[in-house]
């Protein structure tokens, strides 16, 4: 069977209870009222960086587990601290939008924007969800080329490794 098969299945299975939870959001914002814009239409879209993204990021994730047997439960703490660096339960704006460091200014939401790739991808989905304005584009397609380029650097190292993952487990 095809070894690339088992990371993608996690990825869509966990699609799956997101695209469930999607519909429970739904209903709330429904029941409270809240204004549904055109701009949810781009919902699909921006479900599709993110599982591009996961997948790339998946098969990285599978390739060192297999070499590296400590790499799952290294990942389980940056996943927690990447959970918390992400602006999800605060908004980005609650960050100093200015911090000195070492004797020059650092901009903290930039930063925070260009290192964490589901930065964005939370702003857009806050955006089109809450507001009733449009997406950042260019903040959207800089997320896209790094979605794309995780999935193509993903897909590298895990065809390159693939083959020994048997003599290696």
């Amino acid at each position: 069977f095809p070894r690339e098969s088992l990371p993608v299945s996690v990825v869509l299975a966990n699609l799956i209870n997101f695209l469930l939870s999607l519909v429970v959001l739904f209903g709330l914002i429904l029941a409270f009222g809240m204004p549904i814009s055109r701009w949810i239409l781009l919902l699909p879209l921006v479900i599709a960086v993110q599982v591009i993204f996961t997948i790339g990021f998946a098969l990285i994730m599978a390739t060192a587990n297999v070499f590296y047997r400590d790499t799952q439960i290294i990942m389980e703490v940056v996943m927690m601290a990447w959970f918390f660096l992400t602006p999800i339960f605060y908004p980005v704006e609650i960050l100093p939008r200015n911090y000195l460091l070492w004797g020059m200014s650092f901009d903290v939401w930039r930063w925070v924007n260009i290192l964490n790739p589901m930065a964005s991808i939370i702003a857009t989905y806050r955006v089109i969800l809450y507001s009733a304005a449009p997406p950042d584009i260019y903040f959207f397609m800089r997320t896209l080329v790094t979605a794309v380029g995780t999935l193509v650097v993903g897909a590298l190292i895990f065809y390159r490794y693939s083959r020994t993952f048997a003599e290696e487990v």
